[in-house]
């Protein structure tokens, strides 16, 4: 994913806010899920348990930022997802590990994985 964070995600140095590199790993991490999800199985993108964030650098608002998202361990139940954000040229400004439980209802047949 990339995009170019608004101001309003800034802090007052303008700089990408911490909080803002949390609201982007929390969505960018769920999207990546959605390309298993299926009835019964990760369908409703689940709920956070622990969203690690670490600050390597600052990135500048205003400034395109690329979001990569790895799953690395999907079951039933539970998700575990990393996350890097980028500068414009490359360098790393934040990483994250997300681990999320599974809440969808339980379907008539079972979820296959």
């Amino acid at each position: 994913f990339s995009f170019t964070p608004p101001p309003y995600y800034s802090n007052p140095l303008g700089n990408l806010h911490g909080a803002a590199h949390s609201l982007i790993y929390d969505n960018c991490t769920t999207l990546a899920l959605a390309a298993i999800a299926k009835p019964g199985f990760w369908m409703l993108g689940g709920v956070s348990r622990v969203l690690d964030v670490k600050y390597v650098r600052a990135c500048k608002v205003g400034e395109e930022v690329t979001v990569e998202c790895e799953v690395v361990h999907v079951g039933r139940r539970q998700a575990a997802i990393r996350g890097v954000v980028r500068d414009r040229v490359g360098r790393v400004c934040s990483t994250c590990e997300h681990d999320k439980t599974n809440i969808d209802p339980e379907v008539e047949g079972g979820a296959k994985l």
